[in-house]
């Protein structure tokens, strides 16, 4: 009798383990990605909204990406209209349906003051832009849901740690490879990915670490999320089947390093030639850690509140 019910403890163990399995990504961290159109740089790519309580009843929604995707293409000599504008498109969830909405935002206004933050050390490819004001009619409308990062979901140096998160673990890239938009939603496309390197350490001396992945372009300022996992680490070699590890966002994508490049000219006309290059990727991507997220939306001047 005592076997049997150790069997069946084993057995349920074993089903809940499997069926938790199915899910690895929450709607929060799918719902929160956004696409990204540069009109004023004319570029593409990937953002996602992240949220920062301020004080007790009041949040600070920001859009993260990259400095080379967010921030408005450099000001002209003698430039007099500085307008840089950009469009966010989001999914917006009503009566549990999932619709695109396009927000019309302003990187910089005419007299060239940026509301595009980029993080204060300049090799760090990392921007935000505060979009509250933008999203108000969403937020204050009960029918409608946005979906957001909270930062108590990021995955510090302390949590990684404490979670054994290591070389070899899963990771999900979430964003629009290729630009690869639906027309009635833009809800992400999620990819595979391998901690190609130690995601507490520094690589190279930056606050990066590798990923194991193809990263092609669009995928720039994508999130990079350690999926669900139905057990949580509690000893180097020990894990509790009883607890689910939620998702963590772990950092952002910035581009991928290339094995090979070549460079071929076209020429057009006379002294007049056009530029193409045909790149090689050694399949590691280069992705910002949580933490260079936090110090850039710290540049708003809103820090964390706490208890």
């Amino acid at each position: 009798m005592k076997i049997l019910k150790c069997l069946t403890a084993i057995f349920l163990a074993l089903t809940t383990v499997s069926s938790l399995s199915a899910k690895t990504l929450d709607d929060q961290f799918i719902f929160s990605t956004v696409f990204i159109t540069n009109e004023s740089a004319q570029r593409q790519g990937t953002g996602f909204l992240v949220i920062r309580q301020v004080q007790e009843k009041k949040y600070l929604w920001c859009l993260v990406s990259n400095k080379h995707i967010l921030l408005p293409a450099p000001i002209k000599p003698a430039e007099t209209n500085r307008l840089a504008k950009g469009k966010i498109s989001i999914n917006a969830i009503r009566d549990g349906k999932v619709e695109k909405e396009e927000i019309k935002v302003i990187l910089r206004d005419a007299a060239g003051n940026s509301f595009v933050k980029g993080h204060p050390n300049p090799s760090v490819d990392v921007a935000a832009i505060n979009i509250t004001f933008y999203l108000k009619p969403f937020l204050d409308d009960p029918n409608t849901s946005l979906f957001g990062i909270v930062e108590e979901l990021f995955a510090t140096r302390d949590f990684i740690r404490n979670s054994f998160v290591s070389v070899g673990d899963p990771a999900l890239i979430v964003g629009y490879p290729l630009s690869l938009v639906e027309e009635g939603h833009v809800v992400p496309i999620s990819r595979n990915a391998r901690l190609a390197t130690k995601p507490d350490y520094d690589f190279k001396n930056q606050p990066i670490f590798l990923v194991d992945s193809t990263v092609v372009r669009g995928s720039s300022g994508s999130p990079v999320v350690l999926p669900i996992q139905p057990y949580v680490w509690t000893e180097k070699h020990k894990i509790n089947i009883g607890l689910i590890q939620e998702n963590h966002l772990i950092g952002i994508v910035s581009g991928a390093i290339k094995d090979w490049e070549m460079i071929i000219r076209k020429s057009v006309s006379f002294e007049k030639t056009q530029v193409f290059s045909v790149i090689d990727s050694s399949n590691l991507g280069i992705v910002f850690k949580a933490e260079t997220i936090s110090e850039t939306i710290d540049e708003f001047g809103h820090h964390r509140w706490a208890e």
